[in-house]
């Protein structure tokens, strides 16, 4: 079921989640617009995961860059904020599991108010 595109779904959104396949990130965020994306905080999760190969996966950006590092040049007015990309799904739905919740998450990025909201909303 499709509930809005890309472009739709950025555009309503107070804060915008990219939890898209890292290959495929920004793509997907080139569709959501530069425009719908403006101003707004993107809390990154993806990993540039690349399964080409098969498994174990390898990285299609690493060394002295990094994916978020590429979306924050790509929309100069987004507040990128990487998080949760070590954390597995299992464990961000369920996070008791894990020293009763007791545990701490690396929260990544350029703007001082963007991670603040971030760590408040994890």
């Amino acid at each position: 079921m499709l509930i809005g595109s890309f472009a739709e779904t950025a555009a309503h959104g107070e804060m915008v989640i990219n939890a898209t396949n890292g290959a495929a990130s920004l793509n997907a965020l080139t569709m959501a617009g530069e425009a719908n994306l403006a101003d707004k905080i993107l809390m990154d999760v993806s990993n540039p995961l690349d399964f080409a190969n098969g498994f174990p996966p390898s990285l299609t950006v690493f060394g002295t860059d990094s994916l978020a590092e590429q979306m924050q040049r790509a929309f100069p007015s987004t507040k990128v904020v990487k998080t949760l990309n070590t954390v597995t799904a299992r464990v961000m739905t369920h996070p008791l599991e894990v020293a009763d919740g007791d545990h701490h998450v690396f929260v990544s990025g350029n703007e001082a108010d963007a991670k603040a909201q971030v760590s408040e909303l994890l």
